[in-house]
């Protein structure tokens, strides 16, 4: 299973960011975490299957691994569902 940030994690970030309304945003990270994720995930696997998946995942981490130094790279990752997983 992915790494997934704690609240204190993610708040912490969020007010880095100069994000306001933190108490909502964890909120919404909460919900996309725990219920959307997993409706988005069957469809773009559906869509593109595991294969067509597969390929853009490799793509991007082709391009991002291109990128130097890669310390200028911002992620931040609610969830990523069974898209990793698989």
């Amino acid at each position: 299973m992915p790494y997934m940030p704690t609240s204190s994690e993610l708040s912490k970030v969020l007010k880095n960011l100069g994000a306001n309304n933190i108490d909502y945003l964890l909120d919404m990270i909460e919900y996309f975490s725990n219920i959307e994720c997993n409706r988005r995930d069957s469809i773009v696997l559906n869509y593109l299957g595991v294969s067509g998946v597969r390929n853009i995942i490799d793509d991007l981490s082709r391009e991002i691994r291109s990128i130097k130094p890669l310390k200028n790279i911002l992620e931040i990752g609610v969830d990523t569902g069974s898209l990793l997983r698989n």
